[in-house]
């Protein structure tokens, strides 16, 4: 019996020693992704600081986390048991940024805030051209089973798998047929792109390559590689486009990984894939890898320059589409 408490007792010590190991690792990803959401949610999408922490910051684990809005300097903070802490400010025209290795003056002062000039588009045009709705849908659409879909995606199954469904956008046959929207939230409503981004980099490498400033055919200039022997250096932009650079990379969002680390405890996120060591031979293996975009990211940086980095994406692709 003696034998057999003493390994319960170990048993117990270790989950326990784990644990705690765990929590050290996840509890300032909790409080930076709690930050950021509450930021982005209220000055961003307008939203009130009730509906964001019920909706996006409500469930285990985030809910081990405490949040708040300090408006007086538009900024978001978060906190897990006092012990692990975050902030994430927002600037005008740029969204929220967490603090993170760099002062908070710093970023404020580098860039304040960017004057952006929406088009407007016509309402006497009907999508995509404008924002008028059109008269009539095509006659071969089923309406019925239509709204049916539409109210399913928005009824709850319950509270313990809430849809959460905030909007939905039909279209067919680039005609636009169908769209609804959750209480609170309406066409206008700025929604959180997450890896939807990823289309937008790769749009703006698009319109570099148009305009000659980039062959994504040629090596990556990335300083981390340019050693001579450097395996990496070899890596092409293309390779990067399409996931298939070779380097170790972990997406795992339910634990401290690669992607986690970057995105809520680093500032510079594309240094973060940089560092990462050759795992596989380009092109061998596809892998899904948030930190390659970011290090496409930050090799548009690099060729713009900081200003003309943040204003691209306005004046070459989000204006020109009328987005």
């Amino acid at each position: 019996m003696k034998l057999v408490s003493k390994i319960a007792t170990g048993i117990a010590s270790i989950l326990i020693v784990l644990s705690a190991w765990m929590f050290y690792q996840m509890a300032p990803v909790i409080a930076g992704f709690g930050a950021k959401s509450l930021c982005s949610c209220a000055y961003v999408g307008g939203r009130s600081a009730e509906s964001v922490l019920t909706n996006e910051l409500g469930t285990f684990p985030l809910s081990l986390g405490t949040f708040e809005l300090n408006r007086t300097d538009s900024s978001a903070y978060g906190s897990v048991f006092g012990l692990f802490e975050a902030k994430a400010i927002f600037r005008k025209g740029l969204g929220c940024t967490i603090i993170h290795e760099l002062p908070e003056n710093e970023i404020r002062t580098r860039l304040p805030g960017l004057a952006i000039v929406r088009p407007v588009l016509s309402d006497t045009l009907a999508w995509p051209y404008g924002s008028g709705i059109p008269d009539s849908i095509p006659h071969d659409i089923d309406l019925d089973a239509l709204q049916q879909a539409l109210t399913d995606i928005f009824e709850d199954k319950g509270a313990t798998h809430p849809m959460n469904t905030r909007a939905v956008v039909v279209i067919y046959k680039d005609q636009l047929i169908a769209e609804k929207y959750a209480d609170g939230f309406d066409q206008h409503s700025a929604l959180t792109g997450w890896s939807m981004t990823k289309s937008m980099t790769n749009a703006m490498m698009g319109v570099m390559v148009h305009q000659k400033r980039l062959n994504i055919y040629e090596p990556a200039h990335v300083p981390e590689w340019s050693a001579g022997d450097d395996p990496r250096k070899q890596i092409t932009v293309d390779q990067l486009l399409r996931m298939s650079s070779g380097l170790h990379w972990e997406e795992d969002y339910t634990k401290a990984s690669n992607a986690t680390n970057m995105l809520y405890k680093k500032a510079d996120m594309g240094r973060v894939a940089a560092i990462q060591p050759l795992q596989y031979a380009p092109d061998e293996v596809w892998y899904y890898s948030s930190g390659t975009s970011n290090l496409l990211s930050r090799l548009i940086r690099q060729t713009l320059g900081d200003e003309q980095y943040y204003l691209f994406p306005y004046n070459e692709v989000i204006n020109k589409l009328g987005i």
